[in-house]
């Protein structure tokens, strides 16, 4: 890619055995840039526009958000969006990669406002779907924030009727639940959206165009 070339600074660069692989650079057009699995997750020129477009719709819908569960999310930018609802009083992020998180907490929490070290906020490092199928609570809004499911196949449980689901019977009667679902033009998002249609009575699918991706 191109973009890649402009990199100007390497802010952490972590090799394991295990995935995803995570690096977080400088790069001259676009800022900060954060890559999993070499798939750009965010770009700071223009992550507005996707966690804005991710958070918002959602938080309106409802109406009154205050108890909200992100599935995903590490880096702490969705949690940013959602900590500026001041109805929200309680907020639980979960990641199954600690290593997001604590990228999330120690070098970006300019660009998340610090969102980790708001009182409100809960954060695990643990499998989504596991902690909502055993959570003992229900929540007004759900916000799934992976990469995109067509590069990560692992993340295939988290798009599935099953979780969906899952998720209906953790919702609160007037719940919504919102989740990234690849490009518009792709047969995963049509999936997903037939998958999601047929759990939930009222299933929208809207697109944002984000420059850097």
């Amino acid at each position: 890619m191109e973009r890649i070339k402009t990199a100007t600074k390497i802010w952490f660069n972590l090799s394991r055995t295990r995935e995803p692989h995570l690096i977080l650079f400088d790069t001259k057009k676009y800022g900060k840039m954060l890559l999993i699995d070499d798939h750009i997750k965010f770009a700071e020129s223009d992550e507005h526009l996707y966690y804005e477009s991710l958070v918002h719709p959602a938080m309106v819908t409802q109406g009154n958000p205050r108890e909200v569960l992100i599935i995903g999310g590490g880096d702490g930018l969705a949690l940013r969006e959602v900590l500026k609802w001041s109805s929200v009083e309680s907020v639980d992020l979960i990641d199954r990669d600690r290593d997001l998180i604590a990228i999330g907490i120690e070098k970006l929490k300019k660009l998340n406002s610090n969102a980790f070290s708001d009182k409100r906020v809960r954060y695990f490092a643990s499998d989504g779907k596991a902690y909502l199928k055993n959570a003992n609570k229900k929540y007004d809004v759900i916000i799934i924030d992976t990469i995109d499911p067509e590069v990560d196949q692992s993340l295939s449980e988290l798009f599935s009727k099953e979780f969906y689901l899952i998720a209906k019977q953790k919702l609160k009667r007037d719940g919504v639940l919102v989740t990234v679902a690849s490009e518009c033009e792709s047969l995963t998002f049509s999936r997903i959206y037939k998958t999601l249609a047929s759990v939930f009575p009222v299933a929208r699918a809207y697109c944002v165009d984000i420059p850097s991706m």
